[in-house]
């Protein structure tokens, strides 16, 4: 029987976040005058994804990640680089795109046919709305649960228990979480105690333990 309620990530889920992150760190290096490369975006991006790795796991603030990100990068590149100014225009930029993921739109509009759709994601909120709003996918959404938020960043069970309690949600077998990320989106499912459906496209996970598995967002439907 189809679940009656949808929690779903954000970011590489539904919204092409790689190609949103690009734009706006372009932007940064304009606004800073420096040059942009492949090669330096690569080495960014590692910082930054490292960071929100340790976000997930509690080991570093919100707050210190947006800042410190850039600050190791402009170590790393040996440039001058004001950390806090860049993070205001990453940021700016950022909720002004809203690339989506192949599937994502038909999914979500199919999902709000039948259930109840929750966006479910860490970040920063007026980023998130903003790419949301962008996306064109809020017509679809019935609630968004955002970290900054709530105050608990995913996988905390207390993310997960905000989302239940907006949606009214009692029965919690009747939810199915849908996220790209082992560490956040399925552990953070396990944690809750609900369902789990990791967005895996690229064979990137084998051996994480999910409820299901898929490699494309149009499989949703049949869970």
């Amino acid at each position: 029987m189809p679940y009656a309620c949808y929690f779903l990530d954000a970011d590489d889920t539904l919204i092409d976040f790689p190609v949103c992150e690009e734009i706006a760190f372009r932007a940064v290096l304009k606004n800073a005058g420096l040059f942009f490369s492949r090669e330096r975006f690569q080495r960014y991006q590692n910082i930054n994804r490292e960071y929100w790795r340790q976000l997930s796991r509690g080991k570093v603030t919100k707050d210190h990640l947006l800042v410190q990100r850039f600050k190791d990068f402009a170590r790393q590149e040996g440039i001058s680089l004001d950390a806090k100014q860049a993070n205001t225009d990453f940021l700016n930029h950022l909720g002004q795109q809203g690339p989506t993921m192949p599937g994502a739109r038909e999914l979500v509009q199919a999902l709000h046919q039948r259930a109840q759709v929750v966006i479910l994601t860490n970040g920063v909120a007026f980023a998130q709305y903003g790419k949301l709003r962008h996306s064109g996918l809020m017509p679809f959404i019935d609630y968004v649960i955002i970290s900054e938020e709530i105050g608990a960043e995913k996988p905390l069970p207390a993310i997960f228990e905000a989302a239940l309690y907006r949606a009214n949600v009692t029965d919690k077998s009747t939810v199915l979480m849908v996220g790209d990320s082992p560490e956040s989106d399925i552990q953070g499912a396990a944690n809750a105690g609900i369902d789990s459906c990791l967005y895996d496209p690229f064979d990137r996970y084998p051996d994480v333990d999910c409820t299901y598995r898929i490699k494309h967002l149009s499989e949703v439907s049949a869970l």
